[in-house]
């Protein structure tokens, strides 16, 4: 079957595009910066490489393809809010054909930080979420998503102390907007998780979910 999500004022989009597939098993990880995510995703990955039948494959958006770099090179400024969704979809179509399609068909376990939320959530901010969701709307949607919940000046704050920020993106006006997206989405698979709890007893829950998903 396919995967819905939705925000919660606007009306549903379901996604038309072929179902996961079955043998692998698909997690996403999302939420502001500064939220722990990155942690979070590299944490579950070293945990279930511990299990060699699962075989993870960690990937994270933008990719490291030539689309991708050039989303991260242009982080210093904004490109047109369009030109910017095009960029991602075009990024994580090639993503999902030669990366997450292939890992889960061969029955792996694909944990990816940022995925289609956080397209929503971002270039969202400056349109319309639900414009992005359609533009992804093909796409395969994961088994559980994980969103880091976390207030913008946290974020911010944590963000810092690894560097001087310099991206477009990390800006407290806009991050409101986002996190108002982040906190409007609903769906199947969806757990929200305080990214202010310490990170042992955050990843505590994760492995929770996920050991559910694996023995139900």
């Amino acid at each position: 079957m396919g995967w819905v999500f939705f925000l919660k004022d606007t009306s549903m989009i379901t996604p038309t595009g072929g179902p996961i597939p079955d043998c692998g098993l698909f997690i996403a990880f999302e939420g502001l910066d500064g939220s722990g995510k990155s942690t979070q995703a590299a944490l579950l990955f070293k945990e279930l490489s511990d299990n060699r039948p699962l075989k993870p494959k960690l990937l994270k958006e933008p990719t490291e393809g030539p689309i991708g770099q050039f989303i991260r090179q242009s982080n210093g400024f904004r490109l047109d809010p369009k030109e910017e969704i095009k960029l991602f979809v075009q990024d994580r179509s090639i993503d999902l054909e030669e990366n997450i399609i292939p890992a889960l068909n061969e029955g792996r376990t694909v944990i990816i930080d940022r995925y289609i939320l956080s397209n929503v959530a971002y270039q969202g901010a400056l349109c319309s979420p639900k414009e992005v969701l359609e533009a992804n709307q093909n796409f395969l949607w994961p088994h559980l998503t994980f969103i880091l919940e976390i207030d913008v000046l946290t974020g911010l704050s944590r963000a810092k102390k690894r560097g001087p920020l310099q991206t477009a993106f990390e800006n407290a006006p806009y991050l409101d907007k986002v996190k108002a997206i982040y906190d409007a989405f609903d769906g199947p698979g969806l757990i929200r998780l305080n990214a202010k709890l310490p990170i042992e007893e955050i990843f505590t829950s994760i492995t929770f979910h996920v050991r559910k998903l694996l023995t139900d």
